[in-house]
């Protein structure tokens, strides 16, 4: 079972001081925790960016079929929409980590929350000597004491900490220029995922997405599942609950409300989707987000 640190659901809350337009990005939660071995966190997904920081242990940390080792000074950044979890390899020597999620990421060319066009990034520093761990431990320090004005400095930490990774991952001129070629199959791909992303609210179906493609459904069924693992409705509707999430978490709106604003037509439908996806239903999910933040 994993063990929590620190916890903070921070949210819109935190820049209540600031004019719309200084708002972005958004500092969603920040946590620290100590990992389980393996099953303990099944594969997952969200529709924001997340990073973790590795301050000690070992692990594997797992994205797509792909598998990475990762220990003490280990960075790693996961894009949105890509399945990927992380363990410990043993109880001895188990993971401890910081776990910061971020909303409103847009880069030129990207899609929203993504720093590049692979699934993660990664990134191992010698020690903690560096500008990202110093920044991390200082919001926590802010976290914890909620000195005057604390919300502003943890704001002001915080974007200087995405420009930091950003600087790390972010993609450079000739990467975005030379997104301006004819598309393949898996470009196609890639255009009707941004396309989900941009659109869930939207009533879309299969037939949406094989026009935009251009593609006879059989073969996109068939190329969509191929290159992601996971057929397109699937991941639609996962893109809708990660997107009920955050709402469940930063706003008063109630369900049937939050069901509309990401696409599912009933509320009944919505609810039956997460708890199929996240074991519990969107009101239990509510209430255990409030008795974390308490």
């Amino acid at each position: 079972m994993a063990l929590f640190y620190d916890s903070y659901h921070v949210g819109d809350q935190l820049l209540a001081d600031f004019p719309k337009e200084e708002q972005n990005p958004l500092l969603l939660t920040f946590s620290k925790i100590q990992n389980a071995p393996n099953d303990e966190n099944p594969s997952h997904m969200h529709a924001h960016l997340e990073c973790f920081y590795f301050e000690s242990g070992s692990g594997i940390f797992e994205c797509n079929k792909q598998k990475v080792s990762v220990g003490a000074h280990d960075l790693l950044v996961v894009n949105a929409q890509n399945f990927h979890t992380q363990y410990s390899l043993s109880s001895d020597d188990p993971l401890i980590f910081y776990n910061i999620t971020a909303d409103r990421i847009r880069l030129c060319g990207l899609s929203p929350n993504t720093l590049s066009g692979r699934s993660f990034e990664y990134y191992h520093f010698s020690d903690q000597e560096n500008d990202i761990f110093r920044t991390i431990v200082a919001i926590q320090r802010e976290l914890r004491s909620r000195e005057y004005r604390y919300a502003p400095k943890i704001h002001a930490l915080f974007q200087s900490l995405m420009i930091d990774v950003i600087r790390l991952f972010g993609p450079r001129e000739e990467q975005i220029s030379s997104r301006n070629k004819e598309p393949s199959n898996q470009a196609r791909m890639a255009q009707i995922k941004s396309y989900m992303e941009a659109h869930y609210a939207e009533n879309l179906t299969i037939s949406d997405f094989c026009r935009l493609a251009m593609l006879q459904k059989s073969y996109f069924l068939k190329q969509f599942k191929e290159i992601y693992s996971i057929p397109p409705i699937r991941y639609l509707n996962l893109i809708r609950i990660e997107k009920s999430k955050l709402l469940l978490a930063n706003s008063e709106k109630n369900i049937t409300e939050i069901a509309a604003e990401v696409g599912f037509n009933h509320p009944s439908y919505f609810s039956e989707m997460f708890l199929k996806f996240e074991g519990v239903s969107p009101t239990q999910y509510r209430k255990t987000l409030n008795e974390t933040a308490k």
